[in-house]
Formats: structure tokens, C-alpha cells, sequence
């Protein structure tokens, strides 16, 4: 057995189930070796303050290239404490006072520091420059007491930034870097023992700075921006999510990613709005925040565009506009090695100005941030009114933003149009954005559909288009439709339709390394026909993005 080569030794290994790879594991050391690779005991880890010994103990050698997933969890210092009436006769602050923020900031540095550091001395011990571990952080969670602590301290719009990013070591085993919620949101909880604290984008920016091989970027985080969606005006104060902190992490990752861009990145999966069903259910006649200014165009979208020029598949879901595909001084961007895109883009513009207008009237443009729209650090008069009888299953119905604004919308169309031509190698490309039309009771939707006169409600629609070349699955290929030998363009946009220069300019779309064929699909359906498989509604859009963005991640596991 020890003349055998490792190589043919991993072959044989291979092929065995559990058991056999038990029984080989005292045979020699190269069987020992192959039965620990292909084991998969050494595939995934959860790494805490408590296990990080052994983790170094496990990996800190030849198991550290078996690891694959990497996964840790933050927590802040419990607010627990039992308060002393005497000294606070009104009981614990209503709000995050700045000394509070400043030490959220501090413990969330030193876990990251410690991860880093214990990844980092594993690698040292293995003695190797390389591995193939996807890592994936959750965003920190805190428990509070109800007895002795406001409901406002579980919902805080200030972000947890990430100190002195800089001075984290480099890590050369990590492939993959994963941001994740912390725990899961619905509209309808109340607060629980557990807060969900909300993180500056940057971190994500100055994190993968710190991976020199990164090549897989993935997020889903942000749907706790969208928590105000309930009738009663107590819960949409303590819950909102103030507008200036919120515009100010837009702009610090995108000074991250300007400042230092991510040179190996390839797959790029970024969710600033997961989970998405949470982006719905708020009062979509009210205006909304200008999350530009004072900026002079969109940095979060124009940046992001930055990121995407070396990358081969990228899906996307933000508040974004046209500057995400186009530069605003008319530069030639280019997208040498780009096959797979996605974007999902919210109703609401970065400017506050709307992709649809509502069937009724409605706010039309955004408001700009002043001091007044970050969160006190001491108690309000709003503060004081009492949520104890909130009916948090009572949330706002009437949305109804679905009519196409050409004014934003077209802009968008035309850039993405503009910015295809430079992607030569694009093999399927989603553009929509998710609608919901709910509490509609009554209202004429024949504008909207040949196919629907009213409605009370509807599921989730999505209003979009849907690009495959020639060379590669169409949209619906085996979803009741044959695959065809020419590009296809499915239009996912009710009874709307482009004018004939922005048709024209879609229609170019592949063209020149494809050919003149296309195929194109125009589905007036909103409803639901579940019986028509030519039915094509956010489902099937959503089932295309996970189909072409398969990968080997592990579901994400945020506390419920």
C-alpha cells in the first residue's frame, strides 16, 4: 500500500461511501490523508470565541485545503443589565446615546479581528498561501430586555461600522466571501428578545480588501430598511429607518470600492434588499428620501458598475439608476468577460423619484436629507406615546405603483441597451423590477392589461425583460417552450411597450456576434394563470436568477 501514488490512492477514496473511508483511515497515511478529503468532516465549520482553539487545533495544517465553508456568527453585549431605578429614576435611555454606538463599533471590531486573526494563525500553522474557503458572516444581533428596555433600542437606524479595517491580516485561504442577516424580519413581529442591527456597506467593501484571492462576493442584507409598513404612525416611527444614516452607507461603500477595487472578484451576488418581500408594504404615496445629494449623481450606482467591469456573472438587487450601466461623463465602459447578469431594481429611484407612478396621486420626486433626518440620541415626544397596543398584523395595503414612468424607466432601458454592446461575451441578462398591487378594490386595470378590467389584489408581479443568446437557455426552455436557435428577448411589461428608437436599440442587443435572428415574447398577463406555463410572472423570473446563479453556498441560516 505505501508504493501506491497519492493520486491513484484519492481515486480509489473517491469512490467510497462514509463507512469504507473509516475503514481505510488506518491503512497508511495516504489513505488516512484521502479518507479525510473525501469524508467531508472537514467541509464546514461555525467558528466562535469559544471553538477557535480547536479550529486552529483541525486546520492548522494539511485540513485546512479540505475546509470549504466558513461560518460566524456576531453578537453585541446583551442590554440586560438590570437597571437602578435610584440612579435612573425614568429607567434606561429611550435611545442609543453616542458612548453606546462608539461601543457596538468597538465589539463588533474585535470579533471580526479575532476571526480574522484565528483564520489567519491556521494558515500560519499549515504553512500555505492558499485554500478555497467561502466564509460567511452574519450581521450582528443583540439581546434586549423587554422589562427593562424601550422597544426603540431594538430597532436602530445608526449602522455598526467596522474600526481600523486596515490593520485586519490578510487572508490568502478564502475564495468566497458571504454577508448575511443576522436573523430574520416580517412586518407583522413584534420586537423580539433579539435585534437585528443594521451594518455600514462599507464593511463589505473593507473586508474584501483583506482577501487577496477573493473571487465570489455575495450579501443579502437590507430588507430591515423597509420595517415601517404599518398603518399605525407609532410603529412606522420606531421602526423607520432614518434617512440619513441610511444615504451616508450608500456613500461609504462607494468610496470603499473607489478607492480600492477588487482585482481577482469573477461572481458577485449582491442582495442590498434581502429579503425582498419585505420592499412592499410602505405607504408608496409618501415621498421618499434624496439618497444623492449632495453628490451630483448616484455613487452607490455608478461605483457598483465600477465592481462589475472584471466580473463574469453578476445578479444585483438595490435602489438603483441608469448610471449602474452608464457613466455620467460618457466614458466607454466595458465588460470584457461579463456572460450572466441580473439586476433587480426597486420601484423608488436613488433621487426619491419613482420607476412607476401609483393609479392614484402620489409623491413624485424625493426630499432632501437634513440633520433632522438622523435618530436622536435622547428621548422624543413621539417617544413617549404608548405602542404597547400596537396591532403589528395591521400593515399598509394600496400598493399600487405599476404604471411604467417613461421618464426614469426609458433612461434606464436605453443605458442598459448601451452599456450591452459593450459586454460581448453576454449569454442571459435579467432587467425588472418586483411590483405589488394590493387593496386595489374597484380599480380599472385595463391601462395596465388588455387581459384585466379590476382587481382587489394580485401576487407579486415583476415588470421587466429577459435577454438569451443564441448559444444559451432561453428564458422559458423547458418551461413549455422549445429552445430555439436565435436570441430571444422576453418582455415581462403588461401593456406597455417602447417606442420604436428605444425597440430598435434592445432589439441590437447580441446582435453582432449572433446574428439577425431574434425571437421576442410579450406576455400582457399580471395574473397568475397557473395553468399556462407561458405565464411568465416574478416566480419564474426569480427561478431563472437562481437556475443561472447556481452554486455550491450552503442556505444561510439567520437566528429566526
Amino acid at each position: 500500500m505505501d508504493s501506491l501514488p497519492q493520486e491513484l490512492i484519492d481515486l480509489i477514496s473517491s469512490y467510497l461511501d462514509i463507512e469504507d473511508l473509516k475503514n481505510t483511515l488506518t491503512v497508511s497515511q495516504a489513505f488516512q490523508v484521502a479518507a479525510e478529503k473525501y469524508s467531508g468532516a472537514y467541509d464546514h465549520f461555525e467558528l466562535n470565541e469559544d471553538n477557535k482553539s480547536d479550529f486552529i487545533e483541525i486546520f492548522g495544517g494539511r485540513r485546512l485545503g479540505y475546509l470549504q465553508h466558513l461560518s460566524f456568527r456576531t453578537t453585541l453585549p446583551p442590554l440586560d443589565d438590570e437597571v437602578d431605578l435610584d440612579e435612573q429614576p425614568d429607567g434606561a435611555p429611550i435611545r442609543d446615546t453616542l458612548e453606546d454606538l462608539r461601543e457596538v463599533d468597538e465589539s463588533f471590531t474585535e470579533q471580526v479581528k479575532s476571526l480574522f486573526s484565528t483564520i489567519k494563525s491556521a494558515e500560519d500553522r499549515a504553512n500555505t498561501g492558499s485554500g478555497r474557503i467561502k466564509l460567511t458572516i452574519y450581521t450582528p444581533t443583540r439581546y434586549i430586555d423587554h422589562e427593562n428596555y424601550s422597544i426603540q433600542r431594538a430597532y436602530v437606524s445608526w449602522r455598526v461600522h467596522l474600526l481600523s479595517p486596515k490593520a485586519l491580516p490578510s487572508l490568502a485561504s478564502v475564495r468566497g466571501l458571504r454577508i448575511e442577516n443576522g436573523m430574520e424580519w416580517y412586518y407583522y413581529d413584534e420586537w423580539d428578545a433579539n435585534s437585528l442591527r443594521k451594518l455600514d456597506l462599507r464593511v463589505i467593501a473593507d473586508l474584501s480588501l483583506k482577501l487577496p484571492n477573493l473571487e465570489a462576493l455575495h450579501c443579502g442584507i437590507g430588507g430591515d430598511e423597509w420595517l415601517a409598513g404599518n398603518v399605525d404612525p407609532r410603529q412606522r416611527y420606531v421602526t423607520k429607518d432614518w434617512a440619513g444614516p441610511r444615504r451616508d452607507s450608500r456613500h461609504s461603500f462607494a468610496q470603499a470600492i473607489e478607492e480600492h477595487p477588487i482585482s481577482k472578484l469573477r461572481v458577485a451576488r449582491l442582495n442590498f434588499i434581502a429579503p425582498l418581500s419585505l420592499a412592499h408594504n410602505f405607504d408608496q404615496l409618501e415621498a421618499f428620501p434624496n439618497l444623492i445629494a449632495p453628490a451630483k449623481y448616484d455613487l452607490f450606482s455608478s461605483n457598483l458598475r465600477l465592481l462589475s467591469y472584471q466580473l463574469r456573472k453578476l445578479s444585483l438587487t438595490a435602489i438603483l439608476d441608469y448610471t449602474f450601466f452608464w457613466p455620467i461623463d460618457g466614458a466607454t465602459p466595458s465588460w470584457p468577460n461579463l456572460e450572466v447578469l441580473n439586476v433587480t431594481f426597486h420601484i423608488m429611484t436613488p433621487s426619491g423619484e419613482w420607476y412607476f407612478n401609483p393609479l392614484k396621486h402620489g409623491s413624485k420626486s424625493g426630499y432632501a436629507i437634513t440633520e433632522a433626518d438622523y435618530p436622536p440620541y435622547e428621548e422624543t415626544d413621539p417617544d413617549r406615546d404608548d405602542v404597547d397596543y400596537i396591532d403589528w398584523a395591521n400593515i399598509i395595503r394600496g400598493q399600487n405603483r405599476v404604471v411604467p414612468n417613461n421618464d426614469t424607466l426609458v433612461p434606464l432601458l436605453q443605458s442598459f441597451a448601451k452599456a450591452a454592446a459593450y459586454m460581448p461575451r453576454l449569454k442571459q441578462a435579467l432587467l425588472w423590477a418586483p411590483l405589488q398591487l394590493s387593496g386595489a378594490d374597484g380599480l380599472n386595470l385595463s391601462s395596465l392589461t388588455k387581459h384585466a378590467k379590476s382587481a382587489k389584489s394580485c401576487d407579486p408581479l415583476a415588470w421587466g425583460l429577459v435577454y438569451s443568446s443564441s448559444d444559451a437557455e432561453g428564458f422559458m426552455d423547458g418551461r413549455g417552450h422549445r429552445v430555439e436557435s436565435s436570441r430571444q428577448i422576453w418582455w415581462q411589461v403588461a401593456n406597455w411597450r417602447p417606442d420604436p428608437a428605444l425597440h430598435s436599440m434592445i432589439k441590437e442587443i447580441g446582435k453582432d456576434r449572433h446574428g439577425e435572428n431574434l425571437l421576442e415574447y410579450w406576455h400582457e398577463y399580471w395574473e397568475d394563470d397557473r395553468n399556462s406555463t407561458s405565464i411568465a410572472g416574478r416566480y419564474e423570473l426569480e427561478r431563472f436568477e437562481e437556475q443561472l446563479f447556481e452554486d455550491d453556498w450552503p442556505p444561510a441560516e439567520p437566528l429566526s
